[in-house]
């Protein structure tokens, strides 16, 4: 019986990642937007190596964002809940890009 309740509490939390992360979604087409034209931007010449770097992954990396919650729903059939983390771990590390980017010189 124990195994059953954890088995129900595991579902319960794995349901409710799934929907918290499908919740970016509904800005996603804004976000592919900006990043489209952030990439098709010019640059003065002037950038250093750390700042194009820094703003290619966060530009690249979070467009990725379908990617990983496509792989996360779909294989995702034993309910585990690292699989279900796989998003808002995807946008954790998108975050700590963004404030690299913002902080590269």
């Amino acid at each position: 019986q124990f195994c059953i309740e954890m088995k129900s509490k595991n579902n319960i939390v794995v349901s409710g990642l799934k929907i918290v992360s499908l919740i970016p979604l509904i800005i996603y087409p804004f976000i592919v937007f900006a990043n489209l034209m952030s990439l098709a931007g010019h640059r003065t010449g002037n950038e250093s190596f750390s700042l194009i770097l820094s703003s290619y992954a966060f530009l690249i990396f979070s467009l990725m964002y379908p990617l990983t919650l496509t792989y996360s729903l779909i294989f995702n059939r034993d309910k585990k809940i690292f699989i279900a983390f796989l998003p808002i771990i995807h946008l954790i590390i998108s975050a700590i890009l963004y404030i690299l980017w913002m902080n590269a010189k």
